[in-house]
């Protein structure tokens, strides 16, 4: 699939900041199920060619590595099927995937399938796994394994064995697409490719400068949301992983997605790992690893690695840090700006999600903001498109434009499904002053490039009240829930 530009960023709201020294970016949803995002150092002819490699090479890996499509050699294994001619990338992610179960000591076991089955099938039933199946699982689990005969490219299932690669295979991709693109296209000197919020980051950024990578606050983990901290990266791969984004919705609760392979639970004591490796596919597996492991036990493993660094939150929100995780950081956020704004510690949080199209498309140029009753402009949640010819395509959003907030290449997060996107709002306006309780308009306006444009407006009351509300859909807007309570910035 070809790819065709797009100057997004989650935290840019103005198209008048380009600048010659700015990349070409490209965005594409349900790419390996979540959301694809690429920033090149390039003119737009040579920044294309890298996209289309580097997405070519995903949609070949993905036929290859993935657990979803029936005809995949994962598949054929699960099944208990045995795979000849196996694609060395298959071997090499086996090998690894078995190289990191060791390392971590079991945090990270990529053939817990059957424990991750067991609970997707709570959600159906809405009851809970029983103490017995989930220990049978863990049984079934332990005594499973692949034989591979690299000579003969062979790869045989043992006992019954169900694999769940995710926790790696999307990193072992991210590496090889960017390899892949680079060898394509020798020329570009710099390139950030992130996949669901995992990242790789090649040569230098704007201006020269690493690439800024900003790292979500899991207890405030929308789109717009005031980043955790921000990071330099050049030459290196970053992995966030959490349970907040994904996960198992049983009888009311929400469990997180992540399992710990030693208790066949989900793993709740971390909200979000994030790791830093010169290879994605390490960053992947340890990122997934020590949101199980306790933190302690996870510093002890990093620190015990050479060229590895991370950043650990655990359920309180305490942070915990490598040795030198650090020397990464450029500057700290401001977890509490925007909010405030509401009694109770109530947020307005908006849920989008976009329209499932069988062809990728580019991400609709999108504007989420809040009116006075007037019909004036109060808060700008999100604008994601930032040429000017499009974005001024916003028509009701271009008369009044919001403030300008840091920019960053890339958000370090856990991943999401395609089309998802969380946004909220304190109570404050875009200088960041108070405006506290009343009535408002939630303004949700969509333009796609050979498609649609669309508005919605939904009238809001916040007060001390909690209330939902659900906006009328249509071709570009699949759903949009508003929850104005307790929501994601309370937490």
């Amino acid at each position: 699939m070809k790819c065709l530009p797009l100057l997004a960023a989650q935290s840019i709201a103005l198209a008048s900041n380009l600048h010659a020294q700015d990349p070409v970016r490209f965005h594409q949803e349900n790419v390996l199920g979540t959301s694809f995002d690429l920033a090149v150092m390039a003119p737009n002819a040579k920044a294309e060619a890298f996209c289309n490699q580097a997405i070519t090479e995903i949609e070949r890996l993905e036929q290859i590595l993935s657990g979803w499509l029936p005809k995949s050699p994962v598949s054929a294994l699960n099944r208990g099927e045995t795979v000849s001619n196996a694609a060395a990338e298959l071997i090499s992610v086996l090998e690894l995937a078995d190289t990191f179960r060791s390392r971590t000591k079991g945090a990270f076991d990529a053939r817990i399938g059957t424990t991750i089955a067991l609970w997707r099938e709570a959600v159906t039933t809405q009851q809970v796994p029983s103490p017995a199946a989930i220990e049978a699982a863990i049984e079934k689990t332990n005594k499973s394994s692949v034989s591979i005969v690299r000579q003969k490219a062979t790869v045989t299932p043992i006992g019954g064995v169900h694999l769940a690669l995710d926790g790696i295979a999307k990193g072992f991709i991210l590496d090889r697409a960017l390899a892949a693109a680079r060898q394509a296209c020798p020329e570009v000197t710099g390139a950030l490719l992130d996949i669901g919020g995992d990242e790789a980051a090649f040569g230098k950024g704007p201006g020269g400068k690493p690439w800024r990578l900003g790292i979500a606050n899991p207890q405030q983990p929308a789109e717009n949301a005031a980043l955790l901290l921000a990071l330099g990266l050049q030459d290196r791969c970053c992995a966030t992983s959490g349970g907040y984004a994904r996960g198992f919705e049983i009888a009311g609760t929400h469990y997180s997605h992540i399992i710990d392979p030693g208790t066949g639970r989900p793993a709740n004591g971390v909200l979000q790992a994030t790791v830093i490796a010169k290879d994605a596919a390490t960053a992947d597996a340890l990122a997934t690893a020590l949101t199980v492991l306790d933190p302690a036990d996870s510093l002890e493993l990093v620190n015990g690695m050479k060229d590895i660094d991370c950043l650990i939150i655990d359920a309180l929100g305490k942070r915990f840090q490598s040795r030198n995780f650090v020397r990464w950081v450029l500057d700290e956020g401001n977890a509490t700006a925007e909010l405030g704004g509401f009694p109770n510690s109530f947020s307005l949080d908006v849920t989008l999600k976009l329209p499932k199209i069988a062809a990728r498309y580019k991400r609709p140029y999108t504007a989420v903001w809040i009116e006075d009753p007037k019909g004036k402009l109060v808060c700008t949640l999100a604008l994601w498109g930032r040429n000017r010819r499009w974005v001024s395509e916003l028509s009701n959003w271009w008369s009044s434009i919001g403030a300008d907030k840091d920019r960053v290449d890339a958000t370090g997060r856990a991943s999401r499904g395609a089309g998802e996107y969380t946004l909220t709002w304190g109570g404050r306006d875009d200088a960041g002053r108070v405006v506290g309780v009343g009535e408002y308009i939630l303004v949700v306006e969509v333009s796609r490039e050979h498609g649609g444009h669309t508005i919605v407006r939904q009238k809001i009351t916040c007060g001390t009240t909690a209330k939902t509300y659900t906006l009328a859909s249509n071709k570009e807007l699949d759903s949009c829930v508003v929850n104005y309570g307790k929501g994601s910035a309370a937490k």
